[in-house]
């Protein structure tokens, strides 16, 4: 079975766990890939790494000797980034643990946190808790790097996303990518 019909298919068990329809499109995690340094990054941590999409554009740019993670609650992704990327950690789990595996990892914090779990689908209290623990757990310099759908701001969950963003992390800028279904706005 086709991997968009698959992702479709797992939409429609879970729309408020995986959040699209199909996978990032190329434009999407070259986006979401290219504003930030990977050079320079030691410690990444992707949530919400669906089949791969996005995993595949970091694995590009990111140095071999860097400690790479993927996070995704759903069996059949995490299955098929284990398939596809048989070199990486990949864990099935919520955004909610994520400092456990930077302890299981032996790293005190992540330079890099790239997360693209339909926010809007959370009430604020896991967005409160999950935005702490990413903020908690980046390094000085760390860099988080998240995802939104336009379509999904009319929610007051969205509204309210978007304010906990910019009242954690002080530099928050946002480009919309059209090129991916649906439109996506990366912060």
């Amino acid at each position: 079975m086709g991997e968009r019909i698959r992702f479709f298919k797992e939409f429609l068990k879970n729309y408020r766990g995986i959040g699209s329809i199909t996978p990032s499109s190329n434009s999407l995690a070259k986006e979401i890939v290219q504003g930030v340094n990977l050079k320079s990054k030691r410690n990444v941590i992707e949530i919400g790494s669906g089949t791969g999409a996005i995993t595949k554009e970091i694995l590009n740019k990111l140095p071999k000797k860097s400690l790479f993670l993927a996070i995704d609650t759903n069996r059949f992704f995490v299955s098929e980034l284990k398939r596809k990327f048989p070199k990486i950690k990949v864990y099935r789990d919520s955004i909610l643990n994520i400092k456990k595996y930077a302890i299981k990892n032996r790293k005190k914090s992540f330079d890099l946190i790239i997360c693209t779990i339909p926010w809007a689908h959370f009430n604020r209290d896991f967005q409160e808790k999950a935005l702490s623990l990413i903020k908690q757990s980046l390094s000085d310099k760390g860099e988080f790097v998240t995802i939104l759908y336009p379509s999904s701001r009319v929610f007051s969950s969205a509204k309210m996303f978007i304010l906990l963003l910019k009242e954690n992390f002080s530099k928050t800028k946002s480009k919309i990518v059209l090129k991916n279904l649906p439109p996506t706005l990366v912060y």
